[in-house]
């Protein structure tokens, strides 16, 4: 899904590196302290789901994610536009229309294109906005990990589900 330009989930015109400076290398991006969390995030498998999944794996990373209402990063707003971009291709590739026993080839193309989600959560973690970040690096984290996940039409409808529950699990904004 083309963007049109300086309109992203992550913002404004100004590049990932800010004004008057180059691309950000790959490891400049925030680094997740918790080994807590780390430990969390491994346990999401789209492609079969354990029964808690959904429910206490998901309610464990709402919470790191939005420790307090209102406080920090990761505003439901704005964790709502990268569930939202994800569903939008769940819309364009349900799991119904999947061919039976073959490539699909429509998902092939779409898969780098859900994948970019994770440049856009990277850039939305380095934006400001009332002193502090979009997103924390434990979001672009979750994303990554969820986004790495998908390899088909089931994993994404799974990873619309998963999503749904986190944020259905965080606190609201205050």
């Amino acid at each position: 899904m083309p963007q049109q330009p300086g309109r992203g989930l992550g913002g404004g015109p100004r590049g990932p590196g800010g004004p008057g400076q180059g691309p950000r290398r790959a490891d400049d991006r925030p680094q997740v302290q918790s080994e807590e969390f780390k430990t969390v995030i491994e346990k999401i498998s789209l492609a079969s789901p354990e029964p808690g999944l959904f429910d206490t794996v998901a309610q464990q990373v709402a919470k790191t994610l939005r420790p307090a209402a209102g406080q920090g990063p990761n505003k439901r707003s704005q964790v709502r536009r990268f569930y939202d971009e994800l569903l939008r291709f769940r819309a364009r590739l349900p799991v119904a229309h999947a061919p039976a026993g073959g490539e699909d080839e429509e998902f092939r193309r779409a898969l780098p294109f859900i994948r970019m989600l994770n440049a856009r959560a990277a850039y939305a973690a380095e934006r400001k906005s009332d002193g502090g970040n979009l997103v924390s690096a434990e979001f672009t984290a979750f994303l990554r990990r969820l986004l790495e996940e998908v390899r088909d039409r089931e994993t994404l409808a799974n990873a619309c589900t998963m999503f749904e529950a986190v944020i259905g699990f965080m606190p609201p904004d205050k």
